[in-house]
């Protein structure tokens, strides 16, 4: 678990570095666009919290090391290139964010993190959320991403039918929430859980965003997915 969070860590603050000519015009209050920090103290941190998910990944099995090493490549090419690609770059981060359930899984018993249920419930709605995030933050951010000659699923298509593409495949991981209880694999508590907390919120706040895209609408809807993630966790732990 530890070796997962300094793996995200590490992609985390090399994305800062690279996006900060984009947040500065999109999000000037972040720490390097502020001045708070420096580009040179980041690059140390970042080497530092890499090295330190490359030991930990290493006391697991080999399969969680491998998987591991992978998710740092992916995300220096995410980094340092394929997030320019539209919808590339969104793919990447919402497959390494399904796969963190898989290999937490696969840390504790390879067999049963492949069966249902189990991991794979968590890595399907996990990589659809994160999805739904990056594409909703794409359109957020074009306008930094247009002056930096940045490319993105929003500047390719527009802001509204990129809105609809996220609102569509909300409406598809809403549809996946019954799958679970229908299963019997989950009981009512679930149910309740991922209804009121997660699927009629939610598909409010990205309907109002596609309706009327503006600046505070984006920001609803990027908040509300982030706290919707907590809010399935919760669901699958405790429904």
């Amino acid at each position: 678990m530890a070796g997962v969070f300094f793996i995200c860590a590490g992609g985390n603050l090399i994305n800062d570095i690279r996006d900060r000519e984009t947040d500065r015009v999109s999000h000037p209050d972040r720490p390097l666009p502020s001045g708070s920090v420096t580009e040179h103290q980041v690059w140390w941190l970042a080497g530092v919290v890499h090295a330190l998910a490359i030991l930990l990944i290493l006391f697991s099995n080999r399969l969680v090391g491998l998987i591991g090493l992978t998710a740092i490549v992916l995300l220096l090419a995410y980094n340092f290139g394929l997030k320019r690609i539209p919808l590339v770059g969104n793919l990447i981060v919402a497959s390494l964010a399904g796969m963190t359930f898989v290999c937490g899984g696969l840390a504790v018993d390879p067999l049963a993190a492949l069966t249902l249920p189990g991991p794979l419930i968590a890595t399907v709605f996990a990589f659809l959320f994160h999805l739904i995030r990056e594409i909703v933050k794409d359109v957020e951010d074009r306008e930094g991403d247009r002056r930096v000659g940045s490319s993105s699923l929003a500047l390719w298509l527009g802001v509204r039918p990129s809105l609809g593409i996220a609102l569509g495949l909300y409406l598809v991981l809403a549809a996946s929430t019954f799958v679970p209880y229908a299963m019997e694999w989950y009981g009512l508590l679930y149910l309740l859980i991922v209804l009121v907390g997660l699927n009629i919120p939610l598909t409010a706040v990205l309907l109002l965003s596609l309706m009327q895209p503006t600046v505070t609408h984006l920001a609803w809807a990027r908040q509300s997915l982030k706290i919707g993630m907590l809010v399935g966790l919760a669901s699958l732990l405790i429904g």
